[in-house]
């Protein structure tokens, strides 16, 4: 389940495409935090951490910022146009007992029957719309597809889910 990660943030007031690429020049990453009806909060962030945790499918932070911690989410992650380097993160405010609707990857395992059979797996979705609390938040959605047969369908309801965890059960894997 969600785990939250400690990084320390720094408010920003230079703004624009050229201020924010001295930051990335200097080893740091250009962030917002927004949300709950207070100001928005241009940030800068230590950029070797964010990504650390990033690759290691943290959702949840905890930001220090001008000597309070706040909860956030990310929201959106802005990468590069080759899309390798991480550019800029947008952040939520949170409370730890909130709803909120979030994208978590959807990974197949194992072999499925049918394969042998000549069949080919088609996964349609990768990542998977959930709506749970903050604390909630699963990192990834697993499904065992070594029992399915030649022209089996799984749908989404058919998932196996985290308690407290709800899918749109609208899309298929076929």
């Amino acid at each position: 389940m969600a785990q939250t990660a400690q990084i320390t943030a720094k408010t920003r007031s230079e703004l624009g495409s050229r201020a924010n690429k001295r930051l990335r020049d200097a080893g740091l990453l250009p962030g917002v935090i927004y949300g709950h009806k207070e100001a928005i909060v241009p940030v800068t962030l230590p950029r070797k951490e964010v990504v650390n945790f990033l690759n290691h499918g943290t959702h949840l932070f905890e930001v220090g910022l001008d000597g309070k911690k706040e909860t956030v989410l990310i929201k959106e992650v802005q990468y590069n146009h080759l899309g390798n380097e991480v550019i800029h993160v947008d952040f939520a405010r949170v409370s730890l007992d909130e709803e909120v609707e979030v994208t978590v990857p959807l990974e197949l395992k194992g072999e499925p029957k049918g394969e042998k059979d000549g069949g080919v797996l088609q996964q349609i979705i990768n990542e998977l719309e959930l709506k749970c609390k903050v604390t909630d938040i699963p990192d990834v959605i697993r499904h065992d597809v070594s029992e399915m047969a030649l022209n089996d369908v799984v749908h989404i309801k058919d998932l196996k889910l985290p308690p407290n965890v709800l899918g749109r059960a609208d899309k298929v894997i076929q």
